[in-house]
This record gives structure tokens, C-alpha cells and sequence, in this order.
């Protein structure tokens, strides 16, 4: 099994997010959507909320365990 394993999922998962977001914004100025600009910036704002919501629960658990 390769070590990077991991490390290349989550490039993908990047990239992928990345061409979702570029392809929104593209459609927006373009105006082939009418979509909200909450909605367009979705695939940047749902990772970083996941991620400040993971590292919110890591504070609290190692805080617990004090």
C-alpha cells in the first residue's frame, strides 16, 4: 500500500472543489446562472466550515481530557 495515500485523496478532493468553484464563479459573471453569491462560493465555504468545525471539537475533546 502506498504511504501518500491519504495525502493524494485530499489533493484531489482540492482540486476537484477548486474546478467546481472556478466553474460557478465562470457561470455567475457570465450570467448562465442567477444564482446568489452564497451559493456560487459554496464549494470554498463548505470546506473551510467543515474544518474549522473539526478543529473546534479537537479543542474541546483534548480540553475534556485535562
Amino acid at each position: 500500500m502506498r504511504s501518500d495515500y491519504g495525502m493524494r485523496d485530499s489533493n484531489e478532493f482540492r482540486t476537484v472543489m477548486e474546478s467546481v468553484l472556478a466553474v460557478f464563479v465562470v457561470f455567475k459573471l457570465t450570467n448562465v446562472i442567477n444564482w446568489s453569491w452564497f451559493y456560487v462560493l459554496m464549494p470554498f465555504w463548505i470546506p473551510l466550515v467543515l474544518a474549522l468545525i473539526s478543529i473546534m471539537l479537537g479543542f474541546i475533546v483534548n480540553y475534556g481530557k485535562k
